[in-house]
C-alpha cells in the first residue's frame, strides 16, 4: 500500500521542483520604470555621502532602489551592450549601467544634459554603481 502512494507523490512533487527550477532559471530582472525608489536625491549629494562615511552610506543604500538626478558627465560604451552614464561633480561620481530595455534613449542624451535615471545600487568601487537604471520621464 505505502509504494502505491509514496511513487505518485514522489512524481509530483519532481514534477513541481522542476517547474519551480525552469521558472527561477528564465525569470528576468525586474523592470524599475514603475517602481517606486526608496530614496531619491541628486548625483552630488549621493557622491558626497558615500565620500564622507562610506560605511554608513552603504548600509543606507546598498540594495535599495534610488532616483538620482543631475548633469550628465560622460556617457561610457563599455562593451557591446553596456553603457554607463557618469553624473556628478568632484573626484566621485555615480555611475549609472543602464537596462537593456532602456539603452535606446542613451542616443537622445549627451554631456551636460539634465537627467533623472532610477536605479539598484549595488555600493561604492571607484564610483557610486547603480545598475539595472532606467531613465525616468
Amino acid at each position: 500500500m505505502r509504494k502505491k502512494i509514496f511513487w505518485p507523490v514522489f512524481i509530483i512533487a519532481v514534477a513541481a521542483l522542476l517547474i519551480y527550477v525552469y521558472r527561477e532559471y528564465n525569470r528576468k530582472p525586474t523592470n524599475l520604470s514603475g517602481t517606486k525608489p526608496a530614496y531619491s536625491l541628486s548625483a552630488i549629494e549621493l557622491a558626497n555621502e558615500f565620500e564622507n562615511d562610506e560605511t554608513a552610506a552603504t548600509i543606507k543604500y546598498a540594495g535599495k532602489i534610488i532616483e538620482v538626478s543631475g548633469v550628465i558627465n560622460a556617457v561610457e560604451y563599455c562593451q557591446d551592450s553596456l553603457i554607463n552614464i557618469l553624473m556628478g561633480d568632484g573626484l566621485y561620481k555615480v555611475s549609472c549601467q543602464l537596462d537593456d530595455n532602456n539603452m535606446k534613449y542613451e542616443k537622445h542624451y549627451r554631456q551636460q544634459d539634465s537627467v533623472t535615471v532610477r536605479g539598484m545600487c549595488t555600493g561604492f568601487l571607484l564610483n557610486v554603481e547603480l545598475n539595472r537604471c532606467v531613465i525616468v520621464k
